[in-house]
């Protein structure tokens, strides 16, 4: 399996991580160094913290108005069903969803959503994961195989590599991505 350590720098270089508050960091249910280690990330990690921070007075940056200006693609993997509710309702309550927000949607936006099967399958989703698809922002589908909750079935985010390839597909029709 593939993760943003083992990706190779050239694919990583130009990267901007971020992450919500409780999503970031490895928990208790994964392995050391399995998800996101900030050591393995040559670049800022921005968290909801980070937010208003900088902002003092009227004209200053703003970091969810900066992000959305810096990137030429916005990758969210995964994207958990409480995301997805709040993309969809057009809710921006933290970083992540503030960027969503502000996106500029000539710009291409892709989505991994992964949750729980039982979540995957419950009607809301579809019609949430269409909104999504209605902005104009790109489906990574999820896939079926054992879960986190150790659950057998849909809902599992698609493989780190299949993710990839999908940015790079995605950046090369936007003339912003040059294999070295």
């Amino acid at each position: 399996m593939q993760t943003w350590g083992s990706l190779p720098r050239r694919e990583k270089s130009s990267a901007q991580p971020g992450c919500e508050e409780s999503s970031c960091w490895p928990g208790p249910v994964w392995p050391p160094g399995w998800w996101l280690c900030p050591q393995d990330v040559p670049v800022t990690l921005y968290s909801d913290a980070d937010e208003w921070e900088m902002w003092k007075c009227r004209s200053d940056p703003v970091l969810h108005i900066d992000l959305r200006r810096w990137a030429d693609l916005m990758l969210v993997s995964p994207l958990d069903a409480n995301t997805l509710g709040k993309v969809a309702s057009g809710i921006c309550d933290n970083l992540l969803t503030c960027v969503i927000r502000a996106w500029d949607r000539s710009k291409p936006l892709l989505f991994c959503p992964a949750m729980n099967t039982a979540m995957w399958e419950h009607p809301i989703t579809e019609q949430q994961v269409g909104q999504l698809k209605a902005f104009g922002y790109v489906e990574i589908p999820c896939v079926a195989k054992k879960l986190v909750c150790g659950d057998q079935g849909l809902g599992a985010m698609a493989e780190v590599g299949t993710i990839v390839d999908k940015v790079k597909e995605v950046l090369s029709q936007h003339g912003a991505f040059q294999q070295n």
